[in-house]
């Protein structure tokens, strides 16, 4: 007797005993909804309303179409040719698994076998599968953060951009590389740069990790520059182009309190041997020459402090005040003073401000600078009150 020829009998008409897995898939959703789903929020809504809609109509609308189109079997009915082929289709399925049942009661000690070489083989991968809160991608791509000095120029880190990317083509897995400096973007200061690396294939290279290993040395013998390295991810965590693969935001209502904390706690996962290249956007010791103007002189004078504001950025901000068109391109005119001018701070002394009357006065005469430490960049986070 076949082992499933009781279950032969059963016809569409006959009620049949079915469960609903939907409960049960739900609750295993929820931590991806309120945890992963900060990364995958379309993914999980997706996931769960789709399974919630299905058990919706597995619950209404399936038996009430079933009630509507379904007829009941009789002895002398005759069934159709569309549900001959079905129960056709049916049991030719039916015959299969119980044919493959019977192999399987046949062969119990290779059954048994099986099972435990898929236990050990499933521990073998568990041990030897990359494991961490997000898998790493091999996308072939390395993003590179460099960091100068906090009082470096624009002119020193574009060098040093330079020189970097004159070292990194010379691996032999290097594709080619491209960087950026200059404040502007993803770019917060202009003591920092951007640098992007393509990689080779994948079967004419080593691994990233090695790649990147193998790139450190080479730049760390540049002097005045530190580049931080990571392979480039199709999915990252925190919302920032930073200097490491994870982020972790640190925040306060007290800047001076920040200040204080801030490096302790950077010093402190530093010697954790779980990170390596930790490092902080915090740039709070940045040197600024601040320039502090007698009001009272410069009114005597008819100067006001917008006209002494716009000479200062005339001689010192990179003023564009003209176009000048092509036919193939244009070409910004920037006001600046002379190279030599722009790295000594007596050159305050030689700049002189033109009121209405004509008259140049030397700036001198109503102001005078000292050097102080200010914070370059100052990094807000926008909270959301609920």
């Amino acid at each position: 007797m076949p082992v499933f020829h009781e279950s032969k009998k059963c016809r569409f008409g006959n009620p049949l005993p079915c469960s609903f897995p939907y409960p049960s898939t739900g609750p295993r959703l929820l931590p991806f909804l309120c945890y992963f789903g900060r990364l995958f929020r379309e993914f999980a809504v997706t996931v769960s309303v789709a399974v919630v809609a299905s058990a919706f109509v597995a619950l209404t609308l399936t038996p009430m179409m079933c009630s509507r189109f379904l007829s009941h079997e009789s002895e002398t009915t005759q069934p159709g040719r569309l549900s001959r082929m079905a129960e056709g289709f049916f049991n030719a399925m039916l015959h299969g698994y119980d044919r493959g049942l019977r192999w399987v009661f046949r062969h119990q000690p290779l059954m048994l076998a099986s099972t435990l070489g898929l236990i050990v083989l499933t521990g073998y991968l568990y041990v030897t599968i990359p494991k961490g809160f997000i898998p790493q991608q091999v996308t072939g791509f390395i993003f590179g953060a460099l960091q100068a000095r906090l009082d470096a120029s624009f002119n020193t880190v574009s060098k040093l951009e330079n020189a970097v990317s004159a070292v990194i083509p010379k691996d032999p897995a290097v594709f080619g590389v491209v960087g950026f400096a200059g404040a502007a973007g993803s770019n917060p200061s202009e003591s920092t740069a951007r640098m992007f690396i393509q990689l080779k294939s994948f079967n004419e290279r080593d691994g990233v990790d090695t790649v990147i290993k193998r790139l450190k040395p080479q730049i760390a013998k540049l002097q005045g520059v530190k580049i931080f390295m990571q392979s480039g991810q199709d999915v990252t965590v925190g919302g920032r182009l930073a200097q490491a693969q994870y982020q972790y935001t640190l925040t306060d209502n007290n800047g001076a309190e920040l200040n204080h904390w801030a490096p302790i706690l950077l010093q402190q996962m530093s010697h954790m041997p779980e990170l390596t290249d930790s490092a902080s956007d915090q740039q709070i010791a940045s040197p600024n020459i601040a320039v502090t103007v007698d009001r009272d002189a410069a009114y005597r004078l008819g100067l006001s402090m917008g006209l002494i504001d716009q000479t200062l950025y005339d001689a010192f901000g990179q003023e564009q005040v003209a176009t000048v068109y092509t036919d193939t391109s244009q070409h910004k005119v920037i006001l600046e003073v002379e190279p030599q001018f722009q790295n000594d701070t007596s050159a305050l002394s030689h700049i002189y401000v033109a009121p209405a009357s004509g008259t140049h006065v030397p700036l001198s005469a109503v102001a005078h600078s000292h050097e102080t430490v200010q914070p370059q960049t100052v990094n807000h986070r926008v909270c959301s009150r609920r």
